[in-house]
């Protein structure tokens, strides 16, 4: 039973690090799997490919099939060189930048211009409109009744605490009566 299991694994590395892997799951795991290598160790690492999982499909592997004929080196010059993707297709440059563009408009339009107008025009949600008109009716109804603006006694005095006047002259404060 060994032998047959030992038999349907297959080694991968170099001789110093090599790894015993299922034979079923380096089959199914080719197309995704490429590996690199700029020393002697030709199987010393792997990357792994980034469309795993996209709709998208891969385009040709340009250094598996380098141009042959002239009407290859032909495309080869129509192809984008050292593309830089924005991040939304890899493989599309067209998309990339149509899809980007979009998602800018989107963010900077709308969320900032639009966002920040909305916020501009909310209702008052502080009430900050509400307590100063209730200021101006409390105003009114102690002139009306003939009382003074702000009453003398709105915190009793029993609750409030002072320093003594030595205590202010020790910490070396004016007192102005």
């Amino acid at each position: 039973m060994a032998l047959s299991r030992m038999a349907s694994m297959r080694l991968l590395g170099s001789a110093s690090k090599s790894v015993l892997i299922p034979k079923h799951k380096v089959e199914m795991s080719a197309a995704l799997i490429r590996l690199i290598s700029s020393s002697e160790k030709k199987t010393s690492s792997a990357v792994a490919n980034r469309s795993f999982g996209r709709s998208e499909e891969m385009p040709p592997n340009e250094i598996a099939n380098p141009p042959r004929t002239p009407e290859d080196f032909i495309d080869a010059v129509k192809k984008p060189r050292n593309w830089i993707s924005y991040g939304y297709s890899y493989y599309d440059k067209e998309r990339d930048a149509d899809v980007y563009h979009a998602t800018m408009f989107f963010l900077v339009s709308l969320m900032v211009v639009v966002g920040s107008a909305w916020i501009a025009y909310l209702p008052d949600w502080r009430q900050q409109d509400w307590a100063l008109r209730e200021a101006y009716l409390e105003l009114a109804r102690r002139e009306k009744y003939g009382l003074p603006l702000v009453d003398k006694d709105l915190v009793p005095v029993d609750r409030i605490n002072l320093p003594s006047e030595e205590f202010l002259y020790e910490e070396g404060h004016e007192v102005y009566l």
